[in-house]
């Protein structure tokens, strides 16, 4: 059973983590989840939370997930790597962000011939809201 790297640790340790998660991914999963391709720590200095899974006994990264803001929006992204998909790992992640997102409207972006991750969001009660030339914008609205 994969354990929760504490998503309070230092940004050098998420950091750590999230670069050896991104080696660690096919370059097929690397371009559906394109949010790396800048600079990593630029990044995580506006999650308002981090989450990455990691193999106990390896503590390899197998998944990661984050809550960020952009103006009044809260986006969720996560991914996992090839080898550890299929087993719950993205429904594990989804369940602890939503718990940290405390029923706020949460927004993301999918790829649309990522079909594994449209399943997992629509499973949560995301819903297309608009869509670009590659990819569709859901969100998920909480019951107040």
């Amino acid at each position: 059973m994969p354990v929760l790297v504490n998503p309070g640790a230092p940004i050098y340790v998420m950091e750590a983590y999230i670069k050896w998660f991104v080696e660690d991914c096919s370059q097929e999963t690397l371009n559906s989840f394109r949010y790396f391709q800048g600079s990593i720590t630029g990044r995580l200095r506006y999650h308002y939370r981090t989450v990455v899974y990691a193999q106990k006994t390896l503590c390899a990264p197998l998944s990661y997930g984050h809550l960020d803001r952009d103006g009044d929006k809260l986006w969720l992204g996560i991914a996992v790597v090839d080898w550890a998909q299929g087993v719950g790992l993205g429904t594990s992640m989804m369940d602890l962000l939503l718990e940290y997102a405390d029923k706020e409207t949460i927004h993301l972006s999918v790829d649309k011939d990522n079909y594994r991750a449209m399943n997992l969001y629509k499973k949560f009660k995301f819903e297309i809201t608009g869509e670009g030339p590659h990819n569709f914008f859901m969100k998920k609205i909480f019951d107040k």
